[in-house]
């Protein structure tokens, strides 16, 4: 016989037939003799009777030797006393599922594996169904073991179209099929678990948790291996799917932990959520998601406090973690993106804040702001201060040789400098006897001062002072030093020209600083101009001019006119009035020292014209430029930094015309000369 399954599988029941002879009084089974208490229908029979017991439902428990016992009454009139006997074993073999498939419960994405085995005598079909249908998906071929039957019903990657009752069948022929009970697949897992979540520092965020199983979940979430409490920092919200009107094979409980303000701490706590199902039966199952971290964006390194050196090039540096577009702030004022780069490795961006020819303009809190999309996080404000020259040393215009002048530099006392003087591109040494270099603190300043007593021509030109700190150095805008003297002609003389037809000079020196100009007149006209028929060659330079005359006529006699002008004051003048005569000239002088003015100008007008054709090669051969440091761009310093007021000699604007105060005429006439003023 078979064990059945279920009431309505066929065969599910056996039936055991036994007679005895001499009409017993009552029959008796056993089972491996154990008296079975099972209903039997009995039968008399002639001199005989039969006992027919059923069993239903039939399960391994039946399985096993059956006897029958009659019992008999005595009978004295046939000398019989009575009793019982037994009968030969009736084997009962119950055949089918030895070991049925059983519910089975696993995480999602796992693989779940139903086993069914059945009796191999006599060798059995064994078939699956799902849901009622059959299927052949995850199936195994049947295999035996020892006394058994196998197959296997394997299911990969469980998800929800997975979750269904399940049954096994083995089908003998001739005999019948036992059909298992339904095995549910269940799942219990984490159907969502948290993410490695970004989360920008100084915001809010949340984790989210979904599990998913047979019925609700009891939703936990710990941090570090901690249960988290609800407090300000955290808050906790569950909620699930089950609705007890349906009937859900599945349940989803949703949780979500949700975090006021992400910083450094809460960014590196291990984070695990965890689902618990409890049976009726108080047996209860957990599962837990792997443990996640949130993903900090911020700012990991800000810049850093600056001190720049005025008019240099600075640059301030930020570094964020991911992929943000950074920019920088200064407080009323945004720099822009700086120079970003992208470490795609690391997953960090880097930027760097370059500023150009730094001022007090971009003094003050810097700051970076790394953004991300969402949301953005600043770094700490960095200081950024610039140093350097405050007050420049100012140009001054002396009116005389053999005064004194002083420069000053003030410059920003911290952190520590030092300033040093320059004359052009040379540092002026401290041994220069004449020029003396002075510190001197003052509060938050330093005031540098360079005093150049008994002014020289040689003493004129461009000076700058230099500061130097630890970040960098700064080069003053030249400061001018100029001595303006006006013009004086000291000379004038004549050489030749004694008849018509001789070669005549004329020389005309004037000092003045700058050098003055010299032009000439002839007869209060310009000379020589497009009217003057002899041949004429002047030779000017600065404080001086040699006139040529080749081949005098009587129209080069006249009044000559000397000029002088250097833009200061108003022109020199001196005369010098020519007469030509047949006679060979004789000099007199009227005094000892216009004899010496005589014989020095004569001297004097050779050597410069010779000094001047030598210079007119050299500059064709080495032109030379005075070199000067360029000047770094400054506003105009509000305080004067100069002993002298610039104002006080300032050119005047008009063009200089003749006066008699500064007239002197110096004539010089054939065996004689004369002087009308004390300029000689």
């Amino acid at each position: 016989s078979l064990f059945p399954a279920c009431p309505d599988v066929e065969l599910g029941s056996a039936s055991l037939l036994c007679i005895a002879s001499g009409s017993p009084d009552s029959l008796t089974w056993f089972r491996d003799e154990v008296m079975v208490n099972v209903q039997d229908t009995e039968e008399d029979l002639t001199n005989a009777r039969s006992s027919q017991i059923t069993v239903s439902d039939l399960s391994r428990a039946d399985d096993g030797d059956y006897t029958c016992v009659p019992q008999y009454s005595p009978d004295p009139a046939q000398l019989f006393l009575g009793g019982n006997t037994t009968s030969t074993s009736g084997k009962l073999s119950v055949i089918g599922l030895t070991e049925p498939p059983i519910q089975t419960i696993v995480k999602v994405g796992d693989t779940a594996t139903f086993t069914c085995k059945a009796n191999v005598q006599p060798v059995p079909t064994l078939s699956w169904t799902k849901s009622g249908s059959a299927t052949t998906t995850g199936v195994s071929a049947p295999i035996r073991q020892d006394d058994e039957m196998v197959s296997y019903l394997t299911i990969t990657d469980v998800g929800d179209e997975d979750v269904a009752p399940y049954s096994c069948t083995a089908d003998y022929p001739s005999l019948g099929s036992h059909k298992s009970d339904e095995a549910f697949l269940r799942f219990r897992g984490i159907e969502t678990p948290p993410v490695v979540t970004p989360a920008v520092l100084g915001q809010a965020s949340q984790l989210n948790c979904t599990a998913r199983g047979e019925a609700e979940a009891e939703m936990t979430w710990l941090a570090n291996g901690t249960v988290v409490e609800e407090s300000d920092l955290f808050s906790i919200y569950i909620a699930s799917n089950a609705d007890p009107t349906q009937d859900q094979d599945l349940i989803d409980t949703y949780s979500i932990l949700s975090f006021s303000e992400v910083d450094l701490d809460v960014a590196y706590l291990v984070i695990t959520c965890t689902a618990t199902w409890t049976s009726d039966n108080g047996q209860s199952s957990t599962v837990a998601s792997e443990p996640v971290s949130f993903y900090p964006l911020y700012v990991y390194q800000s810049p850093e406090d600056t001190i720049a050196v005025r008019y240099t090039t600075v640059e301030l540096h930020c570094s964020a973690t991911s992929y943000p577009v950074i920019r920088w702030d200064r407080a009323g004022r945004t720099y822009g993106l700086g120079i970003m780069k992208v470490d795609t490795e690391a997953s960090q961006t880097h930027s760097t804040l370059r500023i150009g020819n730094v001022t007090e303009a971009d003094q003050g809190d810097i700051w970076c702001v790394a953004n991300y999309g969402e949301a953005m996080h600043d770094s700490d404000k960095a200081a950024l201060t610039v140093v350097g020259i405050r007050q420049e040393p100012r140009s001054v215009s002396l009116p005389q040789r053999g005064l004194s002048v002083e420069f000053t530099c003030v410059v920003d006392r911290y952190p520590e400098n030092t300033v040093s003087w320059y004359k052009a591109t040379d540092q002026i040494q401290e041994y220069d006897n004449r020029k003396d270099m002075t510190r001197q603190e003052k509060d938050a300043v330093v005031e540098y001062k360079l005093s150049v007593s008994s002014v020289v021509e040689e003493d004129m030109g461009a000076y700058h002072c230099k500061v130097e700190y630890p970040q960098g150095a700064q080069m003053s805008q030249p400061a001018y030093l100029q001595i303006e003297e006006p013009a004086q002609i000291t000379v004038i003389v004549t050489t030749g020209g004694e008849k018509e037809g001789d070669s005549m000079e004329l020389l005309c020196q004037a000092t003045g600083i700058p050098k003055p100009t010299i032009t000439w007149k002839r007869s209060g006209k310009d000379f020589p101009d497009e009217d003057t028929t002899s041949v004429v060659t002047v030779y000017n330079e600065p404080g001086s001019s040699l006139v040529l005359i080749n081949s005098t006529t009587t129209e080069d006699q006249g009044v000559y006119t000397c000029i002088a002008y250097n833009g200061v004051g108003e022109a020199d003048i001196m005369d010098a009035e020519i007469a030509l005569e047949a006679a060979v000239k004789v000099v007199t002088v009227a005094s000892a020292s216009s004899l010496l003015v005589f014989i020095i100008a004569v001297c004097t007008a050779v050597m410069l014209f010779a000094l001047y054709r030598r210079r007119k090669r050299k500059n064709a051969l080495h032109p030379e430029d005075e070199k000067l440091p360029p000047p770094t761009p400054i506003d105009e310093p509000d305080l004067e930094n100069h002993v002298y007021d610039n104002e006080a000699y300032n050119q005047a604007a008009a063009v200089p015309g003749t006066s008699s105060d500064t007239d002197s005429t110096v004539r010089i006439y054939p065996f004689r000369a004369i002087s009308s003023s004390s300029h000689q």
